[in-house]
């Protein structure tokens, strides 16, 4: 493709387009075109007819080559009065320049119920205690940010980052972690009753005396996540990455789902799993227990319980 514009007998520059250069002989065979007259800054207006002897020109300039483009074959014009061009240009900047200031405002916004931070940089932030009950805070980057305590109840914080974050103690039923990396969050505490955790990433997690009650933590990497003393009456685990997690002395009643759950020296010493569901030999194999660890009906404890420690 080649770029172009038209001029007429006195070099009067008429119009601009793209095209293959093998056809250019029958853009400029047409006798009667028509066609436009522009400046480099937009101002259009319609031409009617071209003068016989039109030639073709290569556009030496970036603006030149970008002010519009054609089809090989025809030429279309676009009539826009002149007087206003400035006026439309200066319409479509503050236009574009409002828009940039509305969609980072956002991001600078207070702390408050249904504020959206989605996708904002908001690391190192001491914001315990504060209300972001309803917040949008989708791939948002809170790693090493102070939420202990905070209200977080039914906030869309999935893909969010959350190294080392602080929620110790904050509510956050309902809340949607789908997809956080969470590596060494302090979570104890955490009340997140019927919360998704479906494909989080879960690193060293303290989750120890969090309620969890209904929790879903389908697929979830949960690489020694501790869950000491949590209430996890009903939750999920299927297909989770379970290895080296704590469930000592955590409520597991309800009927916690285990389906086909990773358990590689997963610590269930002392824990009641007479009523978990999708629980099988070959996990119970895996995982750590010991004499007091109660057991669904038909399957039975290793003989090498209990596990050494870690």
């Amino acid at each position: 493709m080649v770029a172009g514009f038209i001029q007429s007998r006195k070099s009067k520059t008429i119009g601009c387009f793209y095209a293959n250069e093998s056809n250019i002989a029958r853009i400029l065979s047409f006798k009667f075109v028509r066609e436009i007259k522009f400046d480099f800054w937009g101002q259009l207006e319609r031409k009617s007819e071209l003068d016989s002897d039109v030639r073709f020109v290569r556009a030496e300039h970036p603006q030149e080559r970008l002010v519009l483009k054609m089809t090989p074959t025809v030429l279309y014009g676009i009539k826009i009065a002149s007087r206003w061009a400035s006026v439309l240009l200066s319409l479509v900047v503050a236009f574009i320049v409002s828009a940039t200031v509305a969609g980072a405002a956002d991001c600078r916004s207070s702390p408050d119920t249904k504020v959206d931070w989605s996708g904002c940089y908001k690391r190192q932030l001491m914001l315990g205690g504060s209300n972001l009950r309803d917040a949008n805070l989708y791939d948002a980057d809170l790693s090493f940010t102070d939420l202990s305590n905070a209200n977080l109840q039914s906030a869309d914080l999935e893909k969010a980052t959350l190294i080392r974050t602080l929620l110790a103690g904050a509510k956050a039923d309902g809340a949607k972690f789908e997809r956080i990396e969470a590596y060494r969050a302090e979570m104890s505490r955490i009340s997140a009753v019927d919360a998704s955790f479906v494909n989080a990433e879960m690193q060293r997690v303290n989750l120890k005396a969090a309620n969890l009650a209904g929790a879903d933590f389908t697929k979830a990497e949960l690489g020694r996540v501790n869950f000491e003393k949590a209430i996890l009456t009903g939750a999920k685990f299927n297909l989770a990455n379970m290895s080296r997690v704590s469930l000592n002395n955590a409520r597991l009643d309800g009927g916690v789902d285990f389906g086909e759950a990773f358990m590689f020296r997963t610590r269930i010493e002392g824990v009641d799993l007479s009523t978990a569901k999708g629980l099988k030999q070959d996990q119970v194999d895996l995982a750590c227990g010991d004499s007091q660890t109660r057991l669904p009906l038909g399957l039975t404890a290793p003989s090498d319980w209990p596990c050494q420690p870690d």
